[in-house]
């Protein structure tokens, strides 16, 4: 694989890995020289894309973990730091969505949604920062939504859930600036993924969203490359965007 000196031999923590966007920003910070761990709720899944990723000669580890659990997250972080001594960035992606009026909605999936985004969220930061203090340095990005910034009919629990992200997101720049700790937030936009397979196709503009396009998984991937290697030393508090719309 071909090293990009940012990147090379830092180790990067993804959760929500084995698919989708967790997939794409796995594989490409990899490629860019990344030793990627890999966090997922189905650890053989996991492991094939650390397969991939080493059939490529990367370095990669895969780990089971639910990131609603408190002990799953502190384990992720302790495979991390086991398996490269260190942990120098911190995707937090995993999350997941339900759509629903507030009266239609079933409790189970709203709490659900709020627990994976926001809850599961916090308990993976809150796993990694420690080692991040210890280092000195380290980089938070959060997966975001646009639906966080503005209200979309029938989207309580998943807006909700990214709002609180999102305040999550700049209260914890606040905290750990001084640490020399980035946390920033990624909001990116409609994207073609098993998620959403069924509502949205490569490419297209969704009815609901008429100033979006519907992009590949692997193009928010470059983006999250492209935030960090900005260093540890970067911005922090700020919301990176590839959505069209206005946040």
């Amino acid at each position: 694989m071909t090293a990009t000196p940012e990147l090379n031999g830092q180790c990067i923590v993804v959760t929500g890995a084995s698919r989708g966007i967790g997939r794409a920003i796995s594989l490409t910070l990899a490629a860019a020289g990344a030793h990627v761990v890999l966090g997922a709720r189905s650890e053989p899944a996991a492991q094939t894309v650390a397969n991939e990723i080493e059939s490529h000669g990367g370095r990669a580890v895969a780990v089971r973990a639910d990131i609603t659990s408190q002990v799953d997250t502190e384990q992720l972080a302790a495979a991390a730091v086991e398996a490269f001594g260190r942990i120098d960035v911190l995707v937090a992606n995993a999350g997941m969505e339900s759509s629903a009026t507030l009266m239609k909605s079933d409790p189970s999936e709203w709490i659900a949604t709020v627990t994976t985004n926001l809850v599961g969220s916090y308990l993976s930061a809150r796993a990694v920062l420690p080692q991040m203090k210890e280092q000195g340095s380290g980089q938070v990005l959060f997966v975001g939504s646009g639906m966080g910034h503005s209200k979309a009919f029938g989207r309580s629990a998943y807006g909700a859930s990214k709002a609180g992200l999102s305040h999550l997101a700049g209260v914890l720049s606040q905290e750990m600036w001084r640490y020399g700790i980035n946390v920033n937030e990624l909001v990116p936009g409609p994207v073609a993924t098993d998620m959403t397979r069924g509502r949205w196709t490569l490419g297209e503009v969704p009815a609901e969203l008429p100033s979006e396009r519907v992009k590949p998984a692997v193009e928010v991937a470059e983006f999250v490359r492209s935030i960090l290697c900005l260093g540890a030393g970067g911005p922090t508090g700020q919301v990176f965007s590839l959505a069209r719309r206005p946040l």
